[in-house]
């Protein structure tokens, strides 16, 4: 403001001189300031009393200009107001700088407006003579052009309202200014066809003031405060009464911040008293209404949301409330809609927002307004103002099913429903038989984001199947084919439908519908199953399927079916730890797996900061880029009613993933799309990469269609035929073995059809070897044919598995006599051979011709008993007459004459063997007793005895001793002769008869095997002379032996 002494001086909002910034503008008081409104021009007239005139100074706020020594003002440039006349005084009125500074304008008392610019000369316009110009304010047009001016000035005087506009002189120096009275530039317009409005007359100006912010100059007349654009005066006035006390009310001032116009009333111009309104222009209220101030006011100023009232002798301050005080005043006045325009206007947060929208939406609920309510609470979607069931329990209530209808149908579209609210809304849409907007819906919805099984059990529930059939197609292949199946009855198109499917889908499909088929369409349902094992060819296309395509895999599942023919790419999430807390202690992360179309999304683990998912999801990367697409992992805080909330994001690049076998700690990183986040923790991840198998096409594992037939047997048998006739491998366990289902089930088929034949040979093919690994579960056949009393199976089964003894008593139980015998051949084992004769002979053959074959199996086992030894004649005798059965004995007897003949003859070839021995031995003592009494002489090749050099036999003290050896080996010899008598020689006739041709009595060779063999060493006590082990090693054991 300026003062009496020519100063400026700059007040803050608080009112206090900022000192540093004053300076002195004038020698003597300033008339007039005006700031522009980018605030870097200040415009002043003071009167400078050495030539008595006015002058005009701008001032550039922006550069200080030191004048002398301790005082400073910002640079300025001046110009003296003085018209044609010099000698002629202008007086100033007002005082009005375009807004950025370049245009002045001063109103004059004489009516004139003196303009400076920088395209001309200062000049004087007169609009008026003799009146005084009453209010100037400059309006910006926009852009300017070559000629065109950006900016109009408005000129108010008492009887007038005018507007000049500027065009720069296409040759020199100078401005061109064009008057326009705004009496007669009203224009008529056509209200209705061929009818005119009347045209609108303007009056004379009472205060006018300039509103910056919309641009827009405000100007009070007779008929109301009127809005001028830069270009017309806008068609309403302010809605502002001004003559609500009593007596008519003249505005005297006009003052304008923000979005307010302060208005200056008073009742005469004798009054001293006057009245402040306050106007809200762009929301059409008072905020003061009626303020009485005392005292004429000077001017009136703004700054820091106050208005500053200046009088003789005080000023005063009214401060606009606080955003959070003018909203819950506006709330408790039922004002919300202003509050919120405000709200909106001051880009307040979002949630601030809703919370205004929400308690709109209260109070007209509460005046049963519920249509508008609904229109109120449509602002609160997406927010945690307030959760969705809240409002959707007050419509419930009250069974306000069409605006509930329009808030569900809002949560899908901003995508913050739940599969409570596509049910419900879904719901709501068959209770209104609005079956148009249920196709509209299922029809342009997202289905990733819908919840398909909600709304497909409504259109089952409506019986608006087709509906339902279009929410699933290619999506859902199990609840599609169950609603053909279950509730349309179509099972030939169902079965085409599964055609059409992939191969992993189609045999999926089948696993669970094939028995439905089975039931109304065997033939064609055999033959699906058949393609899937062998050769499956989708619809469509003439060669097997290679691969499958790429596959949605379905929301909250952690995994997908597995496939042997596709490359594949495994994601194992372990674990997370370190992660931000969202909600008050903790969180429930859960996270969203992306690779180009493929999404899988793990369920929440709740109130954890070190959530554990081990978790494995598999993608396929057919149709990827290994080289330049990535894997995304992104990690939200799961809330029940209100969007998730982003906590951060993983990417990594294919070709990284394909290596990263190894678990490792990957830290979660910021999204652009939710840059005020900044995310902590990591998540430890490895990979698994399965590269693509080639086949010439993909096969199903007919082990897994078994149960499908269950009701079928014959359909069954058919279907295991097919398969043991296409030679299909057999799917393994997990120990790499062969199933061997097929095969057990086909023989448990076999045997109850009463097909014992085809039973048999397929129990042959394991007995054979046939197949390589075994097609069948020995064990669990045995038991099949136990139960089913298939004996021959049983033998079968039992030879394969090395059960001799069981298939022999089977075969004495069955009285199967050839199997019997060929297996006791097969197997040579005592016990056979003695279980086949004991059964044998306690076996009474029926008729002349079983006893002939009877007869024959006893010889043959009588041969194998004797051939080896396996029984005494006595124990054969002895089974036969435990049987009672004498009439077989006859059998008996060539075996027992056969015996007796070979006892004979080995018992006389014994006795004379050892007849030759006894007298051997009596020739050898002579010569012993020749060669003691006299010396003998030996010619020739003729060898002594080796004894005979030792002279005395080493070993024996005496000849008594030698005595008495010579004794006790002749009673030993007496005494096992006799025992030979009385045992069966049989076992070592042979054995003697060898012994006796080699053995040797004489020759030098022999004593060092004496000497050895310490023969002549003399014997320990109790010790016998000749030890049998000794003789056995010189070959004389038959003698010497215990036996």
């Amino acid at each position: 403001m300026g003062d009496h002494q020519g100063s400026i001086r700059f007040l803050s909002p608080d009112f206090v001189d900022l000192k540093n910034r004053s300076f002195q503008a004038h020698n003597d008081k300033v008339a007039f300031c005006a700031l522009s409104a980018e605030g870097n021009v200040l415009v002043t007239i003071g009167l400078e009393p050495k030539e008595a005139t006015y002058q005009i100074r701008s001032w550039n706020l922006t550069k200080k200009y030191k004048e002398g020594p301790g005082e400073s003002h910002p640079e300025f440039s001046f110009q003296d107001l003085k018209g044609q006349d010099e000698k002629k005084i202008l007086v100033p009125t007002c005082l009005a700088v375009s807004s950025d500074g370049t245009f002045i304008g001063v109103g004059l008392a004489d009516g004139c407006v003196f303009l400076v610019s920088p395209y001309a000369k200062p000049k004087s316009h007169m609009v008026e003579a003799g009146i005084p110009i009453t209010g100037l304010a400059f309006l910006n047009k926009g852009k300017e052009s070559d000629r065109d001016v950006n900016c109009v000035l408005y000129v108010t005087t008492a009887e007038s309202i005018r507007q000049l506009k500027f065009e720069r002189a296409p040759r020199g120096n100078d401005l061109k200014i064009i008057d326009i009275d705004m009496k007669e530039t009203d224009q008529e317009e056509e209200i209705t066809t061929k009818k005119k409005a009347k045209k609108a007359v303007s009056s004379g100006a009472k205060a006018m003031t300039l509103s910056s912010d919309t641009n827009q100059c405000i100007i009070a007349q007779e008929d109301g405060i009127w809005l001028y654009s830069p270009e017309k005066r806008l068609e309403d006035p302010i809605p502002l009464n001004l003559n609500e006390m009593k007596g008519k009310m003249d505005i005297k001032l006009l003052h304008s911040f923000a979005d307010y116009l302060v208005v200056e009333e008073s009742p005469d111009d004798l009054s001293f008293n006057r009245y402040i309104t306050i106007y809200h222009v762009t929301e059409k209220f008072q905020a003061l209404a009626k303020k009485q101030i005392e005292g004429p006011i000077l001017f009136i100023a703004s700054a820091g949301g106050k208005v500053f009232i200046f009088t003789k002798k005080t000023v005063h301050t009214l401060s606009e409330f606080s955003e959070e005080e003018q909203v819950a005043l506006y709330k408790k006045r039922s004002l919300h809609q202003i509050a919120i325009n405000i709200a909106e206007r001051k880009k307040k947060p979002r949630e601030q927002i809703a919370e205004i929208y929400k308690d709109y939406g209260d109070s007209l609920f509460n005046k049963s307004d519920f249509d508008k309510a609904m229109e109120k609470y449509l602002y609160t979607i997406g927010t945690n103002v307030v959760e969705p069931s809240a409002i959707i329990e007050k419509y419930l209530k009250d069974r306000h099913t069409n605006s509930l209808m329009i808030y569900l149908e809002e949560l899908h579209n901003a995508k913050v429903h739940t599969t409570n609210h596509t049910t419900l809304l879904l719901n709501c849409y068959s209770k209104s038989k609005d079956y148009k907007k249920i196709k509209e819906f299922i029809a342009h919805a997202d289905l990733r984001g819908l919840d398909v099984d909600a709304a497909v059990r409504v259109c089952r529930m409506d019986k608006k199947y087709d509906d339902a059939l279009i929410l699933v197609k290619n999506q859902n292949h199990k609840t599609y084919l169950k609603i053909l199946l279950e509730d349309k009855g179509e099972y030939k198109e169902a079965l085409d439908y599964i055609h059409t499917l992939e191969f992993e889908d189609a045999a999926a499909c089948f696993k669970i519908f094939g028995k439905d088929l089975l039931q109304e369409l065997p033939d064609e349902t055999i033959k699906l199953a058949q393609e899937l094992c062998t050769n499956y060819r989708k619809s469509g296309t003439d060669e097997p399927q290679q691969s499958s395509e790429v596959r949605r895999i379905k929301t909250q599942t952690p995994q997908v079916e597995e496939s042997t023919y596709i490359e594949k790419l495994t994601v194992h999430v372990d674990s997370g730890r370190q992660l931000m807390c969202k909600d008050l202690k903790s969180s429930d992360p859960f996270l969203q797996l992306i690779l180009n179309k493929q999404f899988c999304e793990l369920p929440p683990k709740k109130e954890t900061l070190v959530p554990v998912f081990n978790t494995d999801v598999t993608f396929s990367l057919s149709g990827v880029d290994k080289a330049k697409d990535q894997i995304k992992i992104v990690c939200y805080d799961w809330n029940e009613y209100l969007p998730p909330e982003f906590m951060g994001q993983i990417t990594i690049p294919i070709q990284q993933c394909l290596t990263a076998s190894t678990p490792k700690w990957y830290p979660l990183l910021p999204s652009e799309q939710h840059s005020g986040t900044i995310p902590t923790g990591e998540f430890q991840l490895s990979f698994t990469y399965k590269p693509l198998q080639t086949s010439s096409a993909q096969k199903a594992h007919a082990e897994d269609f078994i149960g499908i037939f269950s009701a079928k047997p014959a359909e069954l048998r058919k279907f295991l035929e097919f398969i043991d006739e296409s030679k299909i491998e057999r799917k393994k366990n997990k120990n790499g073995t062969y199933m061997t289902t097929i095969y057990d089930t086909l023989l448990e088929l076999y045997l109850q059809d009463g097909r014992e034949d085809d039973a048999k040979k397929l129990l042959n093919r394991i007995n054979n070897g046939e197949s390589e690994t075994p097609i069948l579960d020995p064990n669990h056949a045995v038991l099949v044919c136990e139960s089913q009393g298939f004996t021959d199976g049983t033998l079968i089964l039992y030879k394969y598995l090395g059960l001799p003894n069981i298939v022999a008593e089977k075969c004495v139980e069955e009285s199967k006599y050839d199997d019997l015998i060929a297996i006791c051949t097969k197997n040579p084992s005592s016990r056979l051979w003695i279980r086949a004769l004991t059964h044998l002979v306690s076996d009474i053959p029926a008729g002349p011709e079983a006893e002939k074959r009877h007869q024959a199996y006893l010889k043959e086992v009588i041969q194998a008993i004797q051939r080896d030894k396996l029984l005494s004649p006595a124990e054969v005798i002895d089974i036969f007459l435990k049987s009672n059965q004498h009439h077989q004995i006859e059998v008996l007897m060539p075996y027992l004459v056969g015996e007796l003949d070979q006892l004979q003859k080995k018992l006389h070839g014994a006795y004379q063997n050892v007849t030759r021995v006894v007298k051997e031995g009596a020739a050898s003592r002579s010569t012993l007793d020749s060669y003691k009494k006299e010396a003998q002489k030996f010619n020739g090749g003729s060898e002594p005895p080796s004894y005979f050099f030792l002279g005395t036999p080493n070993g024996y003290a005496d000849d008594s001793e030698m005595m008495e050896s010579k004794r006790k080996l002749t009673t030993e010899t007496e005494d096992r002769v006799k025992d030979l008598k009385t045992i069966d020689v049989s076992t070592f006739n042979s054995e003697i008869e060898n012994t006796l041709k080699n053995s040797s009595w004489e020759g030098f060779s022999t004593i060092s095997n004496y000497l050895q063999r310490k023969i002549f060493d003399k014997p320990e006590k109790g010790q016998r002379v000749f030890d049998p082990l000794i003789f056995a090693d010189l070959g004389l054991v038959p003698l010497l032996t215990d036996k």
